[in-house]
Formats: structure tokens, sequence, C-alpha cells
């Protein structure tokens, strides 16, 4: 599995490369997100959160 980091919510979140797409979960708040650039994936969750 990717690396696990925390945003400012304290929810843990991982990420994961999947052919030439980057995927971010959090399953503890039960989302996910995906963008063409891990940057992109990241923004995308923090949206979510």
């Amino acid at each position: 599995m990717g690396a696990v980091d925390r945003y400012s919510t304290g929810a843990p979140w991982r990420q994961l490369t999947l052919d030439d797409m980057y995927v971010t979960l959090c399953p503890e708040l039960d989302i996910a997100s995906q963008g063409s650039t891990m940057e992109e994936a990241k923004k995308n969750l923090k949206e979510k959160v």
C-alpha cells in the first residue's frame, strides 16, 4: 500500500499509483479521489474533506 499521511483533520490517508492515475484514499471518512498527478489527487481529496 502507499504512503500514509494525515491532513489537518487528523484523518489518515493513503496514496496509490494505478497505471497512469494517482489515487488518494481516506478509509476513516470513506472517501477517495484521483488525479493525473499526486498533487492533483491530494488536492481533490482535501476538497472532499
